[in-house]
C-alpha cells in the first residue's frame, strides 16, 4: 500500500483534500522521519504524521481566536468524540525532557498513534543501556 492509500484509509475525514495536497504533506513530513528507524512501518508513520498535521490545520482554522489557538495551547488530548465534535484536554504538564514536539503530537488522535508507533520502532538509548 502506498502512503497515500494508507492516509486515505486511516483519515477518511480528509477526503475533500486533493491527492496532490495530501501527497505534498506526505512528502513534507516524510523528510523528517527515518526510513531506517521506522523500517516496514515507515509509510504508516508518514501517513499518521500527515493526518496529525491536517488535524492541527483544521483545529487552527476552526478556532474562533485563531491567533491564540486555544485548543493547541491547552494540555494533551484526553478524549474526542466526532458526533457534534467534542474534545477534552488535560492540564498543561511540564515536560521534563523539554520536548515540545511530543506535547504537540499528544493534541490529536493521529499524533498519539504516531507516538505509539514510534515507541514500538525506536528504542531510546537509555533503555538499551539498561
Amino acid at each position: 500500500m502506498t502512503q497515500l492509500e494508507i492516509f486515505r484509509k486511516i483519515a477518511p475525514e480528509f477526503q475533500q483534500i486533493s491527492d496532490d495536497e495530501v501527497q505534498g504533506m506526505l512528502d513534507l513530513v516524510g523528510d523528517i522521519l527515518s526510513k531506517k528507524r521506522f523500517g516496514k512501518m515507515y509509510d504508516r508513520a508518514v501517513a499518521l504524521l500527515a493526518a496529525h498535521q491536517f488535524t492541527l490545520q483544521t483545529l487552527i482554522a476552526n478556532d474562533e481566536n485563531a491567533g491564540a489557538a486555544t485548543s493547541l495551547t491547552s494540555g494533551a488530548l484526553v478524549s474526542e468524540r466526532e458526533g457534534d465534535l467534542q474534545r477534552s484536554y488535560g492540564g498543561m504538564a511540564s515536560s521534563s525532557s523539554g520536548d515540545d514536539m511530543d506535547s504537540m503530537l499528544k493534541k490529536t488522535v493521529y499524533g498519539l498513534q504516531f507516538l505509539t508507533l514510534r515507541s514500538m520502532c525506536i528504542v531510546p538509548v537509555m533503555t538499551r543501556m539498561g
